[in-house]
């Protein structure tokens, strides 16, 4: 339940034995008004308040006199319900008498008063809730899917009611249909949409400064989100203000209209760093962020949602994605071809951002775009979940044809990549035609004698190798090699390298007595010849 519907139930449980006196419920931005509008008719009616001065004075009457039939009086429960501005809205009316009890439901972190801080339901309470609404053949019928709108809604439970009362008016409206909706319409669909009103009031008491931070962080996963990361994507919004270099005349010309130099204006307001601590403070009071453990922070989904329809309206939102993407593309370069267990730990964090940056993608450079999926296929490579890199490892490619064409070099890099991938499970038949298309593309494009070629070729002769085609093997290497001794030299490692997997490979047809399969070539016949006399 909501923090509004847990001070109902409170106040109900507690009425009749702990608040005799009477549990009285108002609305936090107009309690005092709320207060005296019932007051002077249900409690005082032979009262003429307008004799009793101004409004401060008027509550203080009705603390003073409020009735009571017991001595020592009876408690009395002051409920003040969603209240934005403590200061404004309860302390003028609160009563001085011991008699009077205050609860107060708030997003604020109130302090120095006993609080109590609601967390989201747990994901079988959610489910639960869920149930009460719609009841449990239709869950149990969608579980799945009940379970991923669950998610979606970050297990509010306000969200939860606002969907269950939906379904449950609308039995013919199924779990995944309705979620399909909330995909697509986001806070504006009617089911939620309250829950955008609500955050609105918290949004306009924000400075210009917090709204900023509050945009910014909703280019980032809806997960924990290391500081520091946020810290280097603000200080990637910064505009160059190197004083560009001016003509003469245009100088002159300044300096006869006593015109100052021309400046960059920054539209960061986070560029200095109490500015940041305190946009933090903000987002944090009013519980639109939580400090999830030291130096990590996290958005509420539906939250983050709120706040990226906000940054989709602004001039700036480009800006806030493109230096996100580029922050978790410079961690994504770090990622080495073999990933450490001790690696993956210290990525772990960083992962679920770094999957967040790939939707940015086409922000970046040329060469530097395709650095998120390789990064994350690397990763989940590592750990044996081929699934996951496979995703990646194919957006990629998706993404390159898009970008650059079906015959572009860089395609032909991304079709590689997904080679390897399936030739690391031993999938070598799906990995084949995409070896070779790569090399048709780096053939027809760059030239049959390209180093980038060459690589294409030995990446195919590898897998020939694995599927002891040693005779179609040879002949790639051979190819491989010549290319790279006349573009590289005889001495640079990836001369070497292929001189050495021809080596390698032809050893291996001399064990397994099929060096009949082998070439005519003068460079394989003198290898042959020098390794059977070995």
């Amino acid at each position: 339940m909501g923090k509004s519907e847990l001070a109902v139930q409170y106040g109900r449980r507690h009425l009749a034995e702990t608040y005799r006196g009477g549990v009285v419920w108002l609305a936090g931005e107009r309690a005092g008004f709320e207060l005296l509008s019932f007051c002077p008719i249900d409690v005082f009616p032979t009262v003429n308040f307008s004799q009793l001065g101004d409004l401060r004075e008027q509550l203080a009457f009705c603390w003073a006199h409020w009735p009571a039939i017991e001595v020592p009086p009876e408690s009395v429960l002051l409920i003040f319900d969603d209240v934005t501005d403590y200061a404004a809205q309860v302390k003028p009316c609160l009563p001085s008498d011991g008699r009077f009890r205050v609860l107060v439901t708030t997003r604020e972190r109130l302090q120095g008063i006993d609080r109590l801080d609601l967390a989201v339901l747990k994901p079988l309470a959610a489910i639960r809730l869920l149930t009460l609404w719609i009841g449990r053949d239709r869950v149990c019928q969608e579980a799945r899917i009940a379970r991923d709108l669950l998610k979606w809604l970050g297990y509010l439970p306000l969200a939860i009611e606002l969907v269950g009362s939906l379904l449950a008016i609308e039995p013919d409206l199924t779990i995944a249909k309705l979620f399909d909706q909330l995909k697509t319409e986001r806070l504006r669909h009617e089911a939620i949409e309250p829950i955008e009103v609500a955050f609105n009031v918290s949004w306009q008491r924000l400075s210009d400064a917090a709204k900023q931070m509050a945009m910014g962080l909703s280019v980032f996963a809806s997960a924990p989100i290391p500081w520091e990361l946020v810290e280097r994507t603000i200080a990637g919004c910064k505009l160059d203000d190197t004083p560009k270099p001016e003509r003469k005349r245009d100088k002159l010309r300044r300096w006869l209209k006593r015109e100052a130099p021309p400046t960059v204006k920054q539209w960061c307001l986070l560029l200095d760093e109490k500015a940041r601590r305190q946009a933090r403070r903000e987002l944090e009071r009013l519980h639109l962020l939580d400090r999830v453990s030291e130096e990590r922070y996290g958005l509420h989904p539906l939250i983050r949602e709120f706040f990226a329809v906000k940054l989709a309206a602004r001039s700036e939102a480009t800006d806030w994605r493109r230096s996100f993407a580029r922050v978790m593309t410079a961690i994504a370069e770090e990622i080495p071809q073999t990933v450490t267990i001790s690696q993956q730990a210290e990525l772990k964090e960083a992962i679920v951002h770094l999957a967040a940056a790939t939707e940015y993608s086409d922000l970046l450079s040329d060469a530097d775009w395709d650095w998120p999926f390789v990064g994350l296929a690397r990763f989940y490579k590592a750990q044996s979940l081929f699934s996951e890199a496979e995703t990646y490892s194919q957006q990629c490619l998706d993404r390159s044809e898009i970008r650059f064409g079906a015959d572009h070099p860089d395609t032909a890099t991304s079709l590689n990549n997904l080679a390897g991938l399936y030739e690391s499970q031993g999938k070598y038949e799906s990995a084949e035609p995409l070896y070779q298309r790569a090399l048709d593309i780096y053939e027809r494009q760059l030239g049959a004698d390209h180093p980038l070629t060459a690589s294409s070729l030995n990446n195919l002769a590898v897998l020939y190798c694995y599927q002891a085609r040693w005779g179609e093997a040879e002949r790639l290497l051979v190819r491989a090699l010549l290319i790279r001794a006349q573009k590289l030299g005889e001495a640079h490692p990836d001369t070497q390298g292929s001189f050495q997997s021809l080596t390698n490979l032809i050893q291996y047809a001399i064990k397994q007595n099929r060096t009949a399969e082998l070439s005519e070539h003068p460079l394989t016949q003198h290898l042959l010849t020098q390794l059977r006399q070995q």
